[in-house]
């Protein structure tokens, strides 16, 4: 993989070096037995208890059938977590490749008990567009709610996109999509898909870790 400077002071972070982003606008790529990574800086700052700020930039990119970092377009992430209660919070990302595309990525995520389990509710809204050198022109927004109970949890959930193009991504990533499976992403041009889901946990049985899940997705209205 590589090495990676940590600097840290009071509640702030800076990472130099490999990188292995989580951010809804660059996903890393896990399926393989070494993850995708990049190269570059990101900062990590805590603006209050109920905040959280970051900024970066990647400057190359290690694929997973490679083993060399190859340099690549600069691409630059702002962001902003607010946890607006126990129950409920709200980020922003920005991400930008440079002279390709730029992306504002909304996520909203709240829960609240309801009978003997909790309701949880997702909510997510990216906009996409041409930064110079491209056609991108992608709205793609997504609703998830789900109700786990002891050992099981239904969920159900609809996604669409918009646009003259599919949903942008950079390469070798996953995107950050309710939709996202090992063969599919259902985010091509006007795409309209949904999905019902059950996830079936072992733990109380003892088995800790152990869950089965079982899931049917259609997509429909491709351009």
């Amino acid at each position: 993989l590589g090495l990676t400077a940590k600097l840290r002071l009071d509640e702030h972070v800076l990472r130099l070096g490999t990188l292995i982003p989580t951010l809804p606008v660059a996903m890393h790529n896990d399926s393989r037995l070494l993850p995708q990574s990049f190269r570059g800086g990101w900062l990590q700052a805590q603006g209050s208890d109920s905040l959280q700020l970051e900024l970066g930039r990647f400057d190359a990119i290690n694929l997973r059938d490679s083993s060399d970092y190859q340099d690549s377009d600069a691409f630059d992430f702002a962001g902003a977590t607010w946890a607006i209660s126990d129950a409920s919070k709200l980020s922003y990302h920005y991400g930008e490749l440079q002279s390709i595309y730029r992306q504002h990525y909304l996520v909203f995520n709240h829960s609240q008990p309801l009978g003997n389990g909790t309701l949880a509710l997702n909510l997510r809204h990216a906009d996409s567009s041409d930064a110079g050198r491209s056609n991108i022109d992608n709205r793609m927004s997504s609703a998830t709610l789900s109700w786990q109970a002891g050992m099981h949890k239904f969920t159900g959930s609809y996604q669409q996109m918009e646009g003259e193009t599919g949903f942008a991504y950079l390469n070798g990533t996953d995107p950050f999509l309710t939709h996202l499976v090992q063969i599919n992403d259902f985010a091509n041009r006007d795409e309209r898909s949904w999905q019902v889901r059950h996830d079936y946990s072992f733990a109380d049985l003892g088995l800790p870790g152990l869950k089965l899940m079982n899931r049917y997705t259609h997509g429909s209205n491709i351009e």
